[in-house]
């Protein structure tokens, strides 16, 4: 239910999803296909209205790539590593986290209502906020494993605080979780 949910926003990308541009019946249907969120959010923009179908296509066609390139490149290095290394589930927590810090910094003023102006710039780190509470909410908080993952959630915050960048702060923070969870907490 919960992945029905998740993405049944496609079915509101589709109905201003500019498909109408692709002229061919196959170019349409890998165009649907391969609607993502990013393919949608490019051509959502105000300067995408003058793109062709063509330029639609190659758009979502890197983006496809991108996307396969990725996911085979993350399954062939997650298989190097070794069996015994925990703690590299917290670069979801991690994730979230930057994303939260984030949407705080980027605050919209030009929305036309104050309503909307407010929220648009609380709910995303609102969202992102549960998030991180989601991925955290089985921590033990009686156990001195705990301080794993909290420590490494200050790295990330401190991190990105300090430096701004979402990669360095991402990795430290997991870095730091896998160090402490391998070592220290290991079973």
């Amino acid at each position: 239910m919960a992945a029905f949910l998740v993405n049944l926003r496609h079915v509101f990308y589709a109905l201003s999803f500019p498909l109408h541009r692709v002229t061919s019946r196959l170019g349409r249907t890998y165009s649907t296909f391969a609607l993502c969120d990013e393919a949608y959010a490019l051509t959502a923009g105000g300067k995408a209205r003058s793109w062709s179908g063509r330029r639609i296509l190659w758009l979502q066609f890197l983006l496809h790539l991108y996307w396969t390139a990725g996911a085979t490149v993350g399954a062939l290095l997650g298989a190097l590593v070794p069996d015994g290394v925990t703690g590299l589930d917290f670069a979801l927590t991690a994730l979230f986290a930057v994303l939260a810090i984030d949407a705080v910094r980027e605050r919209r003023g030009d929305l036309p209502t104050p309503l909307l102006a407010l929220l648009s710039t609380r709910m995303p780190a609102g969202i992102i906020v549960i998030l991180v509470v989601y991925c955290l909410r089985d921590l033990p908080l009686t156990q001195p494993r705990v301080l794993a993952p909290l420590s490494a959630l200050a790295v990330t915050v401190g991190l990105h605080l300090w430096r701004r960048n979402a990669l360095l702060s991402i990795l430290g923070g997991t870095a730091l979780h896998v160090a402490v969870t391998s070592t220290a907490f290991a079973h």
